[in-house]
């Protein structure tokens, strides 16, 4: 999974496990590091938690 710089859908089985810990999830960001190998999304749930 690669997200986009900008909001993008999650697969719905790693939303169900974000909202566990976040609540509903609201935006995806990129915060991938600059190489290839690199994946990672920053998520934000409902009243801002990440």
């Amino acid at each position: 999974m690669r997200c986009a710089k900008e909001t993008k859908q999650l697969p719905q089985s790693v939303k169900d496990r974000a909202g566990q810990r976040i609540g509903p999830v609201v935006s995806v960001h990129d915060a991938s590091h600059d190489w290839h190998r690199s994946r990672a999304c920053k998520l934000t749930g409902q009243g801002g938690v990440r």
